[in-house]
C-alpha cells in the first residue's frame, strides 16, 4: 500500500508535489517489506517503504520528521528533516512555515529549499 492515504484529505487528487511527514511507527509489511506509518501536515496517515529512497543513509526512524515525494513513482522518503534526536530544522519552524505557504498560496517547492537551506 506504498503512498496510499488511509484518511484525511485526499492528497493525490491535490497534486501535490511533496509532504513534510512525521513517523509514527515502521512496521514488516509481507508486500513491501518495512513500511513507515506517516502523519503528514494536514493529519492524513501514508504508508511509506523505507528501503526505498534516492540516497544513501540511514532508514526513517520512528519519530523523524521527512519530506516524502513523488520523484521516483509513489511517496517515497526524499530528505530527513529533524532527526529522532531532534537535529535539523526546528519542527515548529516548519509547522509555522508550511502553514503561512499554505495560506498564501506560496510556491511550496521554492518555500522548501528556502526554508532548509537559509
Amino acid at each position: 500500500m506504498n503512498g496510499t492515504d488511509r484518511g484525511g484529505i485526499g492528497v493525490a487528487a491535490l497534486g501535490l508535489p511533496w509532504l513534510l511527514v512525521t513517523i509514527e511507527s515502521i512496521q514488516d509489511s509481507s508486500d513491501n517489506g518495512r513500511v513507515a506509518v506517516v502523519r503528514d501536515q494536514y493529519g492524513s496517515l501514508h504508508e511509506v517503504q523505507t528501503n526505498l529512497r534516492r540516497s544513501k543513509g540511514p532508514p526513517p526512524l520512528q519519530g523523524e520528521t521527512w519530506v516524502i515525494d513523488r520523484a521516483l513513482g509513489g511517496w517515497t522518503f526524499a530528505a530527513c528533516v529533524v532527526t529522532a534526536a531532534n537535529e535539523g530544522v526546528s519542527k515548529a519552524d516548519l509547522d509555522a512555515a508550511v502553514f503561512a505557504s499554505d495560506s498564501a498560496g506560496a510556491d511550496r517547492d521554492a518555500f522548501f529549499w528556502t526554508q532548509v537551506n537559509p
